[in-house]
This record gives structure tokens, sequence and C-alpha cells, in this order.
């Protein structure tokens, strides 16, 4: 099963040049008792809010981006909300007794379609952690199926109106939906020259680049990247210090439910192969201010291997040196510090594993 949790699904796109600018009008009604209501959006990974107060029920908020964005409306105590993406163009939404998009640029009802699968997708990961638990081999093997159908008609569907419209204000948001199917993630290279400047141009296309070289760098029989940074205790560690062993290489975060619900396998396999020198490495692409949530959760999920987080988000320099973009991802290194496979999860891990060590 190949699920992920990427980048613009908890902070969207970054700041853009600034030839191009994108103003979003959006109009609405509530309820006569709500006084207020809310836009919430992330840039840069600061989560950022504007309000407009109601007047006999009526709304409107006028909010310029730097690029298309992903944003939340939403009245008092979320009692009600609705996800949007957010462009140039007008907005009427229905916030009274049930919500209603009544009006929006054809972009966010594209992107609608993204939001409703992703959300089929969050209601199922966490039966793959209880599944894992269970060793309901049977369970996991179904549960993955479903799974991986609905993240292949994603990507295919994300395919799709990107190679209908690559100027689109989605484009950025489709190519982030897709480009995480290839593994080796070059093969990108070639959609990427089609998306618009104002796309290529932002910090978030420039880490798409980087990603595209870092995915070159990253290749199987290739060197793994040599880095150094302080553990989850303080101490210095550098990849290095793991040679003389397999070491798998585990991307993830706090916060990434699939990356939550591989753990369970990545525990099982360190307390198999560990005697045998098998060890782990967890880069945790946690956001700025998040440590004690990130030390809670490797006690929650008995993470007894090395971690490390930067606390950069996905500017992690770790995971743009190895072109990671979206989570949970790995990489496998031989005794040598050599790479020699990537993506390699849950059942197939053990698999693999068992080969390496001869030990059923």
């Amino acid at each position: 099963m190949r699920s992920f949790c990427l980048g613009f699904l908890v902070l969207f796109y970054c700041f853009a040049s600034a030839q191009k600018r994108f103003v979003a009008i959006i109009k609405g009604e509530v309820d006569s008792s709500t006084k207020r209501v809310y836009l919430k959006y992330d840039l840069n990974g600061v989560t950022s809010i504007d309000s407009a107060s109601v007047k006999k029920g009526i709304f409107q908020i006028k909010k310029e981006f730097p690029i298309p964005i992903e944003g939340v409306l939403e009245t008092e105590n979320s009692l009600k909300k609705v996800a949007l993406f957010l462009e140039s163009g007008d907005y009427v939404i229905n916030l009274k007794r049930e919500i209603q998009v009544i009006k929006a640029p054809v972009s966010h009802h594209h992107y609608s379609e993204f939001i409703d699968i992703n959300n089929t997708l969050t209601k199922l990961f966490p039966l793959y952690g209880t599944l894992s638990q269970q060793n309901d081999t049977n369970g996991l093997k179904n549960l993955s199926k479903k799974i991986d159908s609905l993240q292949l008609f994603s990507v295919s569907l994300a395919k799709k109106y990107f190679k209908e419209n690559p100027n689109s204000a989605l484009s950025l948001f489709l190519f982030e939906k897709f480009a995480p199917a290839n593994l080796d993630y070059e093969l990108n290279e070639p959609d990427y020259q089609k998306l618009p400047d104002w796309a290529r141009e932002n910090m978030k296309g420039k880490e798409i680049f980087e990603m595209i070289q870092g995915a070159k760098r990253t290749k199987p029989g290739s060197n793994a990247p040599e880095f150094t940074a302080n553990d989850a205790s303080g101490s210095q560690l550098s990849l290095s210090s793991f040679k003389g062993n397999y070491l798998l290489i585990d991307f993830w975060a706090s916060w990434c439910k699939p990356c939550r619900a591989e753990n369970p396998i990545l525990v099982k396999a360190y307390k198999k192969y560990n005697k045998n020198g098998f060890e782990i490495l967890g880069i945790a692409l946690e956001r700025k201010g998040a440590k004690a949530n990130f030390l809670n959760t490797i006690i929650k999920d008995s993470l007894s291997w090395k971690q490390i987080s930067n606390f950069a988000f996905f500017s992690d320099p770790i995971a743009r040196l190895y072109g990671v973009q979206a989570i949970p991802r790995n990489f496998l290194l031989d005794p040598r510090g050599k790479i020699i496979a990537r993506d390699i999860r849950g059942e197939f891990l053990l698999q693999k594993l068992e080969e390496i060590y001869n030990e059923p």
C-alpha cells in the first residue's frame, strides 16, 4: 500500500513572485446568530486567519494571495466549515442549514473531488494500524487494495486535469498530487517544465526543482547523501556512523496518519532484526514548535531507534537533500551506505529483511 502525506495537505504553497497576485472575493450567508466568519490558510508553515463581521446574515471577505492556495471558511467555534481552493474569482457560500458552494471558479470544483477522496482515505488509515497490530494479513491486503485503488484514481484524475490545462490556477496542486506516484521523482521534470511561470518561480516551485535534483542523487545503487544533525536527545549524529549495518532511513511525522499507521510494522521489523544489526533512523518533518508532540509520539508509538527533527516541515534540509516531498518515504541502505531500495513498506519491508538476514 502506498499512502502519503503531502506537503500541500497541511502546508499548501509558499511565497510567490510579485509578478502575479490572486484575489478571492468570498460572499455568503450564515444564520443570523453568527457574528463572525473566519478564513484560515497556511503559508510557509504559518497558519493565518482572516475574519469578517456578519451583518443581517451576510458576510464578505476579500483577500489577496501570492499564489492559489487552500483555505477553510468557517463560522464561530468551527460549527460549520468548508474547504475552498482560493484563486482570483468570486465565491458565493451558504453556511446556513446545509453548507453549499453556490458559486466558485472551476478550479475549486475540481479541487473538491480530491478533498472527497482524501476524506475517505483519512477514515481508512487508522484501520491499517489496527489490522497491523492484530496481524490480520487478509484484512491488511483487502484494505491495501482499497486504499491503493483510491490513490491510483486520485493520481489519474490529477494527471487528466493537468494534461487538459497545465496553466490553470490548480496546476501546482495537481502536480503535487500525481508527482509522488513516480518513485523516481526526476521523471516529473518534463511536467514540471510545463508549469506556468508563477508556479515555477515561487518558493514551492523552486523546492520542487531541488527535489527533482534530490531524486537524481538517491537512485538505487547511489551512495546515500551524507548529513549530520542532532538527534532527539541533542547528540550529534552522522549518517556515516551507521556504516557496517543495514539501515532504513524513514521520513515521517507525528501529524502524518499514514506514517503512524506504518509504525507498528517498523516496530515489528526493528524488534526482530535489530539483533542482526538492522538499524532505523527516523527523520521527522515536524513543524516549528512541535517538539513536545514529536517526543510524545516517539514514546506512544514505541519508536526505540534514533530520531532526528529539524522542525522545518517539508523545508527540512535532509528531506530536500533526499528529494522528499511526501511522507512516509524511506531508503534502505546496505552496510556500505549504498541505497538498495526506496519506499519499501509494510509486508514488503519484512520480506526484504527476511531475504537479507535469511531468517523467516
